[in-house]
């Protein structure tokens, strides 16, 4: 950077740059280290630091060093060493500062004196007020200029569930948000800042994962909210709240980016518990039997249909879906639902392995059944081979491949 007169300002050795206040720059070398330099570019802070904070409250700069955090004075001397964890700005009328160190927070004054101890789980800013709230446990401190308890508050919630690991789902009665707490030991898993959420239900042979929790910020007035997942035990964002739906599926999160899951996008995706990607969110996704499958559409009307294999990775099956099937077991009972059953062809022997809720049944096909698309009236006699369906079925199946599959007791 180069003044109107040809004066260097900045020299051409730093790879970034940004104005700390007049005359003195924040510099950096080779999107690493940062220092400041003055005019002209003397050096007067070593280029070897982390981060340099640009507010500069009470003349004190935040800095981080290897990890640790502390604050520069004005005349660019450390005042407070680089030993905690995290450490925020000081008030604009208030000369205390949050800190953080062996995961509590507390306050120290611009001498580095710990003048609020670091027993809090959390702390506010003074920002331009004279005071700042201090949470401990369920209960909040208001913490005045001086560094003392003015006043303490109860925190007053509701619990809305409380789930296996011994955490709980809560609301907060005054602002209507949702945290995560452990109610025994009075500690926050994750404070009140959710918006809106959805339980994990079992349905089927979906079992229910306490685990996590599906949950969005928005505001609640806002009718098509963005949707993300929680885990329950540690707090910790699985997904981030960017998808129009999400569901969990035992150990796997499914995720869409329309609410409606119009099948002609291709726009969903499958994830594990822990937020890592298995499929992409570009298919269309579904889930019967305990297995997974996906289709991926192309502007030319073709599809391209895969399975998730044992190994967790797409591999491409011949099949098609069945949709509004009605189901007689053993015992007679009718048994509707709108499930999805996918059929597909083993081109080994040519049998037929259908997939739906209660396992998988293989059919014996008949000579019709060798072409594609072009299933007869005609009954065929099938074995169950999953445990909790044993017996014989009859299937009959109407028109074409994908059509309706009634399936009664034989």
């Amino acid at each position: 950077m180069i003044y109107k007169d040809g004066k260097i300002l900045i020299p051409c050795e730093y790879t970034d740059w940004s104005e700390l206040y007049n005359g003195i720059y924040i510099v950096e070398k080779n999107k690493d280290k940062k220092g400041l330099i003055k005019d002209g570019g003397e050096i007067v802070l070593p280029i070897e630091y982390d981060y340099i904070s640009t507010n500069t409250n009470q003349n004190m700069i935040a800095i981080k060093k290897n990890g640790k955090q502390g604050f520069l004075s004005s005349d660019f001397k450390i005042a407070i060493p680089c030993i905690y964890e995290k450490v925020w700005a000081f008030g604009e009328k208030v000369a205390l500062a949050p800190i953080k160190i062996k995961g509590k927070m507390g306050y120290v004054n611009v001498k580095g004196e710990l003048v609020v101890p670091a027993i809090y789980a959390s702390v506010g800013l003074f920002g331009k007020y004279d005071g700042a709230w201090a949470r401990q446990g369920f209960k909040l401190d208001l913490i005045n200029k001086n560094g003392k308890v003015e006043k303490t508050d109860p925190i007053e919630f509701t619990v809305i569930k409380n789930l296996k690991n011994g955490n709980s789902i809560i609301l907060d009665k005054e602002t209507k948000k949702y945290g995560i707490a452990n109610i025994k030991t009075k500690t926050f898993i994750r404070y009140f800042e959710i918006t809106q959420i959805q339980l994990t239900r079992a349905s089927g042979n979906i079992k229910q994962n306490d685990n996590l929790l599906t949950y969005s910020v928005d505001k609640k007035s806002e009718t098509n909210p963005n949707w993300g997942c929680i885990n329950t035990i540690t707090g910790k964002v699985v997904l981030f709240a960017n998808y129009k739906l999400v569901k969990v599926y035992d150990d796997f999160i499914f995720v869409c980016n329309n609410s409606s899951r119009d099948e002609a996008v291709n726009d969903e995706g499958l994830f594990y518990a822990n937020g890592k990607e298995i499929i992409e969110p570009e298919y269309s996704v579904f889930h019967i039997g305990g297995k997974w499958y996906a289709n991926q559409k192309y502007n030319d009307g073709s599809v391209k249909k895969y399975f998730l294999n044992e190994n967790y990775r797409l591999e491409e099956r011949e099949g098609e879906i069945a949709d509004n099937t009605t189901t007689t077991s053993n015992s007679g009972n009718n048994q509707s639902n709108k499930a999805k059953y996918v059929i597909i062809k083993n081109d080994t022997n040519n049998d037929i392995k259908i997939y739906y809720d209660g396992g998988t049944i293989l059919l014996y096909p008949g000579k019709t059944l060798k072409r594609k698309c072009s299933f007869s009236e005609k009954i065929y006699k099938t074995e169950a081979v999953n445990s909790n369906n044993r017996g014989k079925f009859l299937f009959k199946l109407k028109g074409k491949c994908g059509q309706t599959i009634n399936l009664s007791a034989y």
